[in-house]
């Protein structure tokens, strides 16, 4: 239940998160897309599911997600991948520019795709 332009923005995003992944797969990365590509767009693409399931399970379409709760969101992804997980894994590393990278994420979700919605989902558009 994503307006067309969200629906869009959103197919975006995911394109450019799973090119970024196939591209590190094959060595074709450079360290700035490896270390914070990814941590810019995991909070949309995970707001844009809530958001989505919360419109399928009944709110109305215009039903927008709170500013607090993705500030919250943007709190919880950085203590729990900068804070505690490094501590339980070693391949999980400490970086204070990924929460920049997860406050750019929410204001990317908030602005670009955390708007109300029509009543066509995406797969009615095309």
């Amino acid at each position: 239940m994503f307006s067309l332009d969200s629906a869009r923005i959103y197919g975006f995003i995911s394109l450019i998160f799973v090119l970024n992944r196939v591209f590190e797969v094959l060595g074709w990365s450079n360290s700035a897309l490896r270390s914070w590509l990814d941590d810019v767009l995991v909070l949309p693409l995970a707001l844009g599911f809530a958001l989505w399931v919360h419109r399928r399970r009944g709110r109305s379409p215009e039903w927008t997600i709170p500013v607090f709760q993705v500030i919250l969101a943007v709190v919880l992804y950085s203590v729990f991948f900068e804070m505690i997980l490094p501590v339980f894994s070693t391949r999980a590393t400490s970086d204070p520019l990924d929460l920049i990278a997860y406050g750019a994420g929410g204001v990317l979700f908030h602005f670009a795709l955390n708007r109300p919605g029509q009543t066509l989902d995406y797969e009615e558009t095309m």
